[in-house]
């Protein structure tokens, strides 16, 4: 890693370090893309998750519908949009 930080450091023009920028981009969207699909591969509607959250700590609820990278869970009869990244299987 300190080479390529190292080799960063020593570009000296905008368009080299665009092109660089545009590379990191692209290969941090496949990252979460791969991340993304293998969250929707583990949890399945009617599937029991524990969500944790910074300030009501860890909730339980049920699993209603499953989009691109959120899930629609059932917490204490309410219903919210929970990102899979915050989400564990209970």
């Amino acid at each position: 890693m300190k080479t390529i930080i190292n080799k960063i450091n020593q570009i000296d023009n905008m368009d080299d370090l665009n092109t660089v920028i545009g590379a990191l981009r692209l290969k941090q969207k496949s990252l979460r893309a791969q991340l993304a699909a293998e969250a929707r591969m583990i949890f399945s509607v009617g599937q029991t998750v524990n969500v944790i959250t910074r300030k009501k700590g860890v909730l339980t609820g049920t699993i209603k519908k499953v989009n691109r990278s959120n899930c629609v869970v059932n917490i204490k009869s309410s219903l919210y949009n929970v990102p899979m990244s915050i989400m564990e299987i209970a």
